[in-house]
């Protein structure tokens, strides 16, 4: 028994540190995460409106969130919402809102509400 020791720590430790057993790179790709995370989401929208000179400067960034295209390819994008800065008695105006669809090829899309 003794002498198996020995083989039976170096098993375990070879499997503990094996890639697949937890030290794999934590990549997002790895973890099914977006490619592009929501700092750089962000970024690209902003430079995307300064761009096509699509006027935001009434308003604020109101939400970011990661959505899944929900026909066909079923790839992750961002939506950047911009929400115009305007109320009437204290209750926002509908309509007016940006949105900016960011996919994860760092390309987008601005498209408006109502």
């Amino acid at each position: 028994m003794k002498t198996l020791l020995p083989f039976v720590i170096a098993a375990i430790l070879s499997l503990l540190l094996c890639p697949a057993f937890g030290a794999a790179d934590p990549s997002p790709a790895k973890l099914h995460g977006p490619k592009i995370g929501i700092e750089d989401a962000i970024r690209i929208a902003k430079e995307l409106v300064q761009k096509q000179s699509v006027r935001v400067d009434d308003s604020y960034i109101d939400s970011t969130r990661l959505e899944q295209n929900r026909g066909g390819d079923r790839r992750k994008f961002w939506i950047v919402t911009w929400l115009r800065n305007e109320h009437v008695n204290d209750v926002p105006i509908k309509g007016g809102q940006t949105y900016v669809h960011v996919y994860m090829d760092g390309t987008g899309k601005v498209v408006h509400g109502e």
